[in-house]
């Protein structure tokens, strides 16, 4: 069964803006029993609290359907956390894990490195086994998703050096002019070199090589999005980073990125939104503008990465609203009440690791037929409010929005709030010079004929 809780807020950002229908009850598209929040109970059963009905948008509704099915068929045999609590890796296989494994075996060692996308990570579209191999129904039907690395190191010549030793043949003709050449073509654009359309024991792969420095000063300042904004959903870091790198980017992806993600869909999103509207949102943050979007990415991509990782979207991001934003979220029960969302999320987040605690201890009883609970959001945003969450953005978003506000001012509208459509086209500017640029070095990356090979898979997959 799934349930909504709504949280409302004291004023819209944008009364244009259109919300998006909320997610419900499976049954029939409404809650038939209401409950409220005892505040004298110390259960911390999440279950108590109940919701405002809905109706269902019916894609959503068979989505998560079949997602909750997936999990209950899928999940039994694995219900740990990644090393860094990035993901879950119920949301991977043994068998991919395997498989990222073998291809570590090729690489020089790395400071820190993550896996991602549909080869990895569960998203719709992408049919697997239990045990992550590919079904007879997969290979008529779709093919093995690629599975995508990314590689961050401390020295970019060098590590060139030591993998064009072994690795020669992933390279295009760059490789054969030596590591300085490629790391220079490297520090281009994005400052990432992408090696892909490759196979190893029948493992399709692609992997990127940034410098360390580089990864956490676009985590720090958007200055690209273009890895930032894949760190934004779920991944998987790789076993072979090291302690002090995978401590180090979680902590900064966290305190940056994930929060300014938070923060920035808020300032986009209208009054009241659901959780997946928040997750939609982050996750188009890093393909607004992606010239991939316009014809060669599938453009149903973002539901698909958001629709079968709800549980990976909450790892990452009610820690970060539940630490730092609960003052701007408020929640208001079925009988009108409002709650502190922190309330409501500290809760949860005690009730999930309790719950990880009991079905590792009882994994042959698990049958993930539980409730879950979707949430709808309300931002609580009074003019200080606001201000803050506009002081907290990344500096070069930061100061084309307080200049409007500065205009604002002058204009004697000091209450009035920014069009969000203004800090969409921030963000659309940022992605599009990255992805255009990054699109072209990849034609000298990976030569022409791969090139043209990749486009084609990639509107191939867009058919899908």
């Amino acid at each position: 069964m799934i349930r909504n809780i709504s949280f409302y807020s004291k004023s819209s950002l944008d009364s244009k803006c259109l919300i998006l229908t909320r997610l419900n009850n499976f049954n029939n598209g409404y809650f038939n029993n209401y409950n409220n929040i005892n505040n004298n109970n110390n259960n911390n059963n999440f279950k108590q609290i109940s919701f405002r009905s809905y109706k269902t948008n019916p894609i959503i509704k068979q989505d998560l359907n079949n997602n909750i099915n997936n999990k209950n068929n899928n999940n039994n045999n694995n219900n740990n956390n990644n090393n860094n609590n990035i993901v879950k890796l119920s949301n991977t296989t043994p068998e991919t894990q395997k498989r990222i494994n073998e291809l570590l075996k090729l690489f020089p060692p790395i400071k820190y490195g993550f896996a991602y996308g549909s080869g990895v990570i569960s998203q719709k579209g992408y049919n697997r086994n239990g045990d992550g191999s590919t079904s007879i129904e997969d290979l008529t039907k779709k093919e093995s998703p690629m599975i995508d690395l990314i590689f961050a190191v401390e020295n970019s010549t060098k590590w060139h050096s030591l993998n064009l030793v072994n690795n020669l043949s992933h390279y295009s003709f760059l490789g054969s002019m030596g590591a300085h050449i490629v790391a220079k073509i490297q520090f281009m654009s994005a400052k990432i070199y992408f090696n892909t359309l490759l196979e190893h024991n029948g493992i399709k792969f692609k992997y990127g090589v940034i410098e360390y420095k580089d990864l956490i000063d676009d985590l720090k300042n958007w200055r690209t999005l273009y890895l930032s904004g894949r760190m934004q959903k779920p991944i998987v870091s790789l076993p072979t980073s090291t302690n002090e790198g995978l401590k180090e980017i979680q902590e900064i992806n966290s305190k940056y990125n994930l929060r300014n993600a938070v923060i920035t869909s808020l300032l986009m999103l209208p009054e009241t939104f659901t959780e997946y509207d928040l997750y939609h949102t982050i996750s188009k943050l890093s393909y607004s503008g992606d010239i991939r979007m316009k014809g060669a990415e599938n453009p149903m991509k973002t539901h698909n990465i958001v629709i079968d990782n709800i549980d990976g979207f909450r790892s990452l991001y009610f820690p970060i609203i539940n630490d730092h934003l609960t003052e701007y979220l408020n929640i208001i029960l079925e009988n009108g009440d409002e709650v502190d969302s922190g309330l409501i999320l500290s809760k949860y987040l005690n009730q999930n690791r309790n719950n990880n605690i009991n079905n590792n201890n009882n994994n042959n009883n698990n049958n993930n037929k539980e409730e879950m609970t979707m949430f709808t959001f309300k931002s609580n945003q009074n003019s200080m409010n606001y201000l803050n969450l506009l002081m907290m953005l990344p500096d070069c978003i930061k100061s084309t929005m307080l200049k409007e506000v500065r205009n604002n001012m002058k204009l004697k509208k000091p209450d009035e709030k920014i069009d969000p459509t203004i800090l969409h086209n921030l963000v659309f500017m940022i992605v599009s010079k990255s992805s255009f640029t990054q699109t072209l070095k990849g034609v000298l990356t990976a030569g022409i004929s791969k090139s043209l090979n990749y486009m084609k898979l990639k509107l191939k997959k867009n058919k899908k």
